[in-house]
């Protein structure tokens, strides 16, 4: 899987659809801890689908990256 640079929690990203996130509102760069799952941005807040069901996750402020098509 290829990924771009991480961005810091204050920059959001532009687009909807799947990225890969730093652990809760940990920055990776400095603490390797990365989220084990990849998670939905829905253009707004980060979250996950759950029975076709959008859930909001608890931490919002999380450092992301994207996730490059191949």
């Amino acid at each position: 899987m290829k990924l771009t640079n991480w961005f810091h929690p204050s920059i959001k990203p532009v687009h909807k659809g799947w990225y890969h996130t730093g652990l809760n509102d940990f920055n990776p760069t400095t603490i390797y801890l990365e989220s084990g799952v990849n998670w939905w941005w829905n253009g707004s807040k980060w979250g996950f689908f759950n029975e076709n069901k959008f859930m909001f996750c608890d931490t919002q402020d999380r450092w992301w990256r994207g996730i490059a098509k191949d």
